[in-house]
């Protein structure tokens, strides 16, 4: 897929079996022999739904997934030189992307795994709720920057255009704005004085707009 200017990057997604370990250890040796004998592209980084807790610290209770499976992902993992991001930048840490419709058992299955160049330009792991009923799973996501870009930060915070016809910051404006107009006629100080009152009443007027 297009990336940052002439780069570009090869993305595999994947959804193992859930039925069985069989089937899941099967789909993983599949892919491998797919990878061995056909001239695909080596992916730069593999994500989606494995089905697979590759270490106990995955599952909620902890414990081990079939052996055979999980040498098999390993082994395609290996193959492809990619690593599991979030794990690698979490190597202790507890968290799961998926609960069971009983709600007695959790897991993390869900994975992005990257090549160790790319893992370079990776930032901000995260596994994060999803709005909506898209899916019952949690999302894991990363910011990946390409290999020489510029710094750029944030920029100066812009209140959206749209806001401007939302009638209940439209009031909140004009109320705040009549509040400091009554306010010039009142006695200065080095302290309060009509430039730190309108930059209260900006600050406020932001503030409101980030919250709608």
């Amino acid at each position: 897929i297009p990336w940052h200017g002439k780069l570009t990057m090869t993305v595999l997604g994947v959804y193992a079996p859930a039925e069985s370990m069989e089937e899941n250890e099967a789909f993983w040796n599949e892919m491998c022999d797919l990878w061995m004998t056909l001239d695909l592209p080596v992916p730069d980084w593999i994500g989606g739904d494995t089905n697979l807790g590759d270490e106990p610290i995955d599952r909620l209770p902890h414990r081990a997934d079939a052996p055979g499976a999980v040498a098999a992902y390993n082994k395609f993992k290996r193959m492809l030189e990619l690593k599991d991001g979030w794990r690698t930048i979490h190597p202790d840490t507890k968290a799961y992307t998926y609960t069971s419709t009983n709600g007695k058992s959790m897991s993390r299955i869900d994975k992005i795994c990257v090549s160790p160049n790319l893992m370079k330009n990776c930032r901000h792991w995260s596994i994060d709720e999803v709005s909506g009923k898209l899916t019952d799973h949690k999302m894991v996501s990363v910011v990946v920057t390409a290999p020489g870009s510029p710094y750029i930060g944030g920029g100066r915070y812009t209140i959206p255009l749209f806001i401007l016809k939302d009638k209940e910051f439209l009031e909140f404006v004009v109320r705040e704005g009549e509040k400091l107009e009554e306010s010039l006629t009142e006695e200065r100080s080095e302290t309060i004085n009509i430039q730190t009152r309108f930059k209260t009443f900006k600050d406020e007027v932001r503030d409101f707009a980030r919250k709608r």
